[in-house]
């Protein structure tokens, strides 16, 4: 099961490539720090839900098998 905030992290990337930390933030319905997203983020990963690509600020984020 996911939380609110990764689901809404997920409904973001579904209609996406893929999307930085950045970009992400913006179309959250609610603003929330960098640093809960990317807990979020790296948790999502960890369940194999979504990916990375790139290092520290150019990391962008994709979802697997939408």
């Amino acid at each position: 099961d996911f939380t609110l905030r990764q689901m809404e992290i997920i409904a973001v990337l579904k209609n996406v490539t893929e999307m930085s930390l950045k970009e992400i933030r913006e179309h959250l319905p609610t603003l929330l720090a960098e640093r809960t997203i990317r807990e979020n983020l790296t948790d999502l990963k960890k369940q194999g839900i979504v990916g990375s690509r790139g290092q520290a600020r150019s990391t962008t984020w994709f979802l697997y098998n939408k």
